[in-house]
């Protein structure tokens, strides 16, 4: 006969792979990740890359950034007809978005992949003309299971 699903309990630990953390963040950031070239208006000559992702479930968010190990998790209170707080991560040095493209590399669409290859190259010829760039590395990554102030 037809087996039955295993049933699901809601607060039952799950015990998973360091691969299958990283697909699941992956395939998180390949649908509400980000990655984009940022120029400082305020001084023109600086420019870097950054990537970004956004939730409203603060779970999601603090696993994410958890599983990447770098970044920066925040949380904004909702405003306007928002009802829900959201949860933004986001690093802003090359050397954390070259680490993110890396870790991340396998599971990425065409498109997303794409748009790394396009945003690496570019700064690979700003850096090339020798003018600074945005960002440095932290001394110390970031974890998503400290407190968000």
């Amino acid at each position: 006969g037809a087996s039955s699903p295993t049933p699901q309990t809601p607060n039952a630990t799950v015990m998973t792979s360091r691969r299958e953390d990283l697909a699941w963040a992956a395939g998180l950031f390949e649908g509400e990740g980000c990655l984009n070239f940022k120029r400082e208006t305020s001084k023109p000559s600086f420019c870097g890359i950054q990537a970004n992702l956004a939730s409203t479930d603060a779970d999601t968010a603090s696993r994410f950034a958890a599983i990447v190990g770098v970044g920066k998790l925040r949380v904004q209170k909702p405003y306007g007809l928002g009802t829900k707080e959201v949860y933004y991560w986001s690093i802003h040095s090359f050397e954390n978005v070259q680490y993110l493209i890396a870790l991340f590399w396998c599971w990425l669409g065409e498109r997303r992949r794409n748009k790394a290859k396009e945003l690496l190259a570019i700064m690979r010829v700003y850096h090339a003309s020798g003018l600074p760039r945005v960002g440095v590395i932290h001394p110390r990554r970031k974890r998503a299971n400290e407190k968000i102030k």
